[in-house]
């Protein structure tokens, strides 16, 4: 039964870091285009890709061998929260998630939507 959850450990941890892909892949394609609409949607995927790599690295770091109580507690619990991410990723150094949690911790994907959002990222 072991090897059956670390292949599933594996698998979802490979999931998040192909979305993480994906959202660095969008990022850099359009951050050249400028519009304060794009410039949103950049930043709201770079929260994203950093989102889904901290979700592969609790799957990868985590020691319960239950996945559904991994995604339930620690993942899904914690939604779009980088702080609360960066809290329960143990796979590299604590400093790095500390530096995520300092830098982009305050930032939900919501600020797309907010006029704070676009005044702070994008004076007129």
């Amino acid at each position: 039964m072991k090897s059956y959850s670390q292949n599933l450990r594996k698998t979802l941890a490979f999931h998040y870091y192909e979305d993480a892909q994906d959202f660095l892949y969008r990022f850099d394609h359009l951050l050249d285009e400028y519009s304060k609409t794009k410039l949103m949607k950049c930043f709201v995927d770079l929260l994203m890709g950093f989102e889904c790599i901290l979700k592969c690295h609790i799957f990868l770091s985590s020691t319960k061998e239950d996945m559904i109580e991994i995604y339930k507690k620690d993942i899904r619990l914690s939604s779009h929260d980088l702080s609360k991410l960066a809290d329960k990723a143990t796979f590299l150094p604590s400093d790095i998630y500390q530096k995520i949690k300092v830098e982009l911790g305050q930032y939900n994907v919501l600020v797309r939507y907010s006029l704070d959002g676009y005044a702070n990222f994008i004076p007129s």
